[in-house]
């Protein structure tokens, strides 16, 4: 897909209601990319006033699925691992830079970085997801 196609492809809404929930907002994608951003809202915040880690890992993990569907636009890939590291308290809207990193097979490997308003760094998370050739791999 060329990066055309992908930011016409991406100037939709997002589809799924908990992305639509959270607010979620797709600012750019290219190729293998994707950077959204997610709104500071009181609603999604912990004792401490700074969201939510559930909420930042909702960005990445979205963030990622969205850089991958640069390749595969239908949208028939799974996340099977996911671990991210939280380097700071986020009080401010946050930002994802999702990239793919690695191909091994059908194993995708993307890496995505939480940045708040000020750039500063929130947390780095790496995914892994499974495109199956065919409904039947997704039972295995």
């Amino acid at each position: 897909m060329s990066k055309s196609q992908a930011l016409k492809h991406f100037s939709k809404p997002l589809k799924a209601e908990f992305e639509k929930f959270l607010g979620l907002e797709v600012i750019r994608v290219t190729q293998d990319f994707a950077l959204v951003r997610l709104p500071f809202r009181k609603e999604f915040t912990n004792p401490h006033n700074s969201l939510h880690g559930g909420a930042i890992v909702s960005l990445a993990d979205t963030a990622s699925a969205i850089a991958l569907s640069t390749r595969y636009e239908d949208g028939k890939f799974f996340t099977t691992k996911f671990i991210i590291e939280f380097k700071k308290q986020a009080k401010s809207d946050c930002f994802a830079e999702a990239r793919i990193k690695d191909i091994k097979k059908r194993f995708y490997f993307i890496e995505t970085k939480i940045y708040d308003i000020d750039e500063d760094l929130i947390a780095i998370a790496e995914a892994t997801f499974f495109v199956p050739n065919k409904i039947s791999d997704i039972s295995r």
